[in-house]
């Protein structure tokens, strides 16, 4: 028995709403990147503790330097699994007209939430203010990073994912502007490799809406990090 023709007219009203995503997203531009970072933490006392980063980037498909990012911070402990985060990130950025030199102050709450089972998730909210000479004024940026982990037998594997969203709240002159800046998805595997010590691997995937100036950006990722918290 054939579908009814109201069946039909509803698949053709879907089809012809979707036509201008599927138009974007054919004309949207590709990119396959690489990630590294090194992450270190150490402990001033059972409430305080300082952290570094060092996060080198390559786009073009892996064949040119995009950024890097070096970013320092101090945390505190204030309460069981939330703390408060305050830093400063330096990030060259390598562009065809030459290194553009950004600036970033940050803020962050993170919370451990309860565990559910064998998973385990957590938040981050982080607040930028971001600077750039090229800019007429900062730009100012909200990130919300919602994360789960589970272990995965007794050789110290886990699971890892993670959904991050990012709004811009303001118009930069020259510079970013006002409404949803990007979102990043990840799917990954975490190892512990001794006390204190882990690397997490895995594939990201980039959104970048289409801007007055850009258009609309997938980028691929492989990410690997390196972290140390005794």
């Amino acid at each position: 028995m054939s579908p009814p023709l109201a069946v039909h007219r509803a698949v053709a009203l879907i089809l012809l709403l979707a036509l201008p995503t599927m138009v974007r997203a054919q004309i949207a531009v590709p990119d396959t990147q690489l990630w590294l970072a090194w992450v270190g933490t150490l402990p001033v006392n059972d409430r305080w503790q300082v952290q570094g980063e060092f996060q080198p980037r390559w786009n073009q498909d892996v064949s040119e330097n995009d950024q890097i990012i070096l970013r320092g911070s101090v945390a505190r402990k204030v309460g069981r699994g939330a703390s408060v985060w305050a830093g400063y990130a330096y990030t060259p950025r390598f562009a065809d007209a030459g290194t553009l030199h950004e600036q970033r102050l940050w803020q962050q709450l993170s919370l451990e939430l309860p565990r559910a089972g064998r998973w385990t998730p957590s938040l981050r909210i982080r607040q930028e203010e971001r600077f750039l000479h090229q800019w007429t004024d900062p730009s100012y940026r909200l990130r919300v990073l919602g994360r789960f982990t589970r272990s995965i037998g007794t050789a110290g594997w886990s699971v890892v994912g993670y959904d991050e969203a990012m709004v811009t709240f303001d118009d930069t002159q020259n510079g970013p502007r006002q409404g949803f800046d990007q979102n990043r998805l990840f799917a990954g595997v975490l190892k512990r490799l001794w006390s204190g010590t882990t690397i997490e691997t895995g594939y990201l995937w980039q959104w970048m809406p289409e801007t007055p100036t850009s258009r609309t950006r997938h980028n691929h990722t492989v990410i690997a990090s390196f972290t140390y918290a005794p």
